[in-house]
């Protein structure tokens, strides 16, 4: 469960097993990167809880904007490693290969995106295979 803390920050809250091993994965992973993904500031010690950067919701307009296509073409291309000349295509790919995310779970929907700084970025992408 989501919820805004302010017009910075969101608290995620686990419900299960499912969503503490979803907080820690997201946590783990933005020690690492700087950019493509909604940044995880602070974990509760088992991660039943993370602190994580807000992002503005996508619309399907923005998205577009974004990728320079349909976000279907896009998604679709991006599940299935097709390629796409978005610059956001191998940032994105390359994310999802070298977590082992859930590929086909992260591109079945815009709403795994969001915008924080006008760049795209995921905001759910703690589901690995």
């Amino acid at each position: 469960t989501v919820y805004s803390i302010n017009e910075n920050l969101v608290l995620k809250i686990a419900k299960n097993n499912t969503g503490v091993l979803q907080n820690a994965t997201e946590f783990e992973i933005s020690k690492e990167l700087e950019e493509g993904i909604a940044k995880t500031l602070y974990s509760e010690a088992n991660f039943k809880w993370i602190l994580q950067d807000k992002a503005e919701k996508i619309t399907h307009e923005k998205f577009k904007e974004f990728v320079e296509d349909e976000p279907s073409v896009f998604l679709n291309c991006l599940r299935h490693r097709y390629g796409h000349k978005s610059m956001y295509y191998s940032l994105f790919d390359n994310i999802i290969s070298k977590y082992n995310l859930h590929r086909y779970e992260i591109c079945s929907s815009i709403f795994f995106f969001g915008v924080i700084d006008n760049k795209l970025v995921l905001i759910d992408y703690g589901q690995k295979w």
